[in-house]
């Protein structure tokens, strides 16, 4: 209960400080209107504070009619292209607004010292000078309130996008981490029966490979040389999965201390490069693995060997087609992947911008 109604008071405050904070917005405009516009008056007379009477006076009927068309007009009719009809609304209630203007200054100065002012401000020439004021005044608000309703929309729609963005990559992460749980918990199945001493180091690599998932694969971005630590894990515990099957050339040049990388974005490649090798028949393959970095610009290079009778690849696979998207989200205008295949060779290039740790 304590909770519930403190949660309350929470947003009763959040609502007030932001209420406040609007009126003083509107307050602020209005206070510089009338000082810029009463200076603008200085050429014809130069008593200030007269001056600042007569500009509160003559915005008096300006008020409801900026109001009137910020918050029913604009919206209801400009924003909606029913201009017509918001031009046929809008003109007879300035022509409305600038009389009664003319009117209210004209009882101002109708004191018997200032008669020539009255009349001036009741007077054609005068209601036709308030008139253009008021045109600018109900202009330069309409134009505030459409980029307002623009950047609230806009702001809206990013928040939107973001929101869809995690989504979509949570679910992508998702797709990808049990396809690879699978394939080392197979590889350490295999080695158990195999070779027991072999099984424990390859398991203190698996120990380092799962530790890598669990906790470095839910982050937006990881040093380099961790990432390039696992698929070198991963590397060696597929090699002696497949034994005398596969021949590996691995390399990696460069310094990535400084660097980092989206985690898990490499693996998916060499993973597929293993599993379509031996899924095709081939009996003895080879795949090769170049890394190289040269300042930010990361070069990824992986090929493998397969059998290509009656076999197919699956270039639109669930896996690359995951780490596609991966790429497209998180390195929109920073990537360039080439994917190959040609007699009996699959082949990956990947160039990454990566950034500074």
């Amino acid at each position: 209960m304590t909770n519930s109604k403190s949660g309350n008071g929470r947003i009763c405050f959040l609502a007030l400080n932001e209420t406040m904070k609007n009126i003083g917005i509107h307050l602020g405009f209005w206070i510089l209107y009338v000082l810029v516009w009463s200076v603008r008056d200085l050429v014809y007379y130069n008593h200030y504070p007269s001056l600042v009477q007569t500009t509160l006076v003559g915005i008096i009927w300006y008020v409801p009619l900026v109001y009137f068309n910020a918050y029913v007009l604009v919206p209801k009719f400009l924003m909606e292209k029913r201009t017509v009809t918001y031009v046929v609304i809008l003109a007879p209630m300035l022509v409305l607004v600038t009389f009664l203007t003319g009117y209210n200054l004209f009882l101002l100065f109708d004191d018997g010292y200032h008669s020539s002012k009255a009349l001036y401000f009741f007077s054609l020439t005068g209601m036709l000078g308030s008139l253009v004021e008021l045109i600018l005044l109900v202009a330069v608000t309409t134009i505030l309130v459409i980029m307002r309703d623009w950047y609230q929309k806009e702001r809206k729609l990013k928040e939107l996008q973001n929101k869809n963005l995690e989504s979509e990559l949570s679910l992508l992460k998702n797709q990808v981490n049990p396809h690879f749980l699978f394939n080392a918990l197979n590889s350490v199945y295999v080695l158990i029966k195999r070779s027991p001493d072999a099984a424990r180091e390859t398991l203190a690599k698996l120990s380092e490979m799962l530790s890598h998932q669990i906790y470095d694969g839910s982050k937006e971005e990881i040093p380099l040389e961790k990432e390039i630590k696992h698929l070198e894990n991963f590397v060696e515990l597929e090699k002696v999965r497949h034994a005398d099957k596969v021949s590996v050339n691995w390399a990696y040049s460069g310094n990535g201390n400084d660097k980092t990388i989206v985690p898990m974005v490499l693996l998916p490649f060499v993973e597929n490069a293993f599993k379509h090798s031996l899924n095709s028949g081939k009996p003895t393959y080879g795949i090769d693995i170049d890394i190289k970095l040269d300042h930010n610009d990361l070069t990824f290079y992986c090929s493998n060997q397969y059998e290509p009778i009656n076999y197919n690849p699956k270039i639109g696979g669930l896996g690359l087609e995951n780490v596609k998207r991966r790429l497209e989200l998180l390195y929109p205008k920073a990537h360039k992947l080439h994917i190959s295949d040609h007699q009996g060779e699959f082949i990956v290039k990947l160039n990454l911008t990566l950034h500074d740790n």
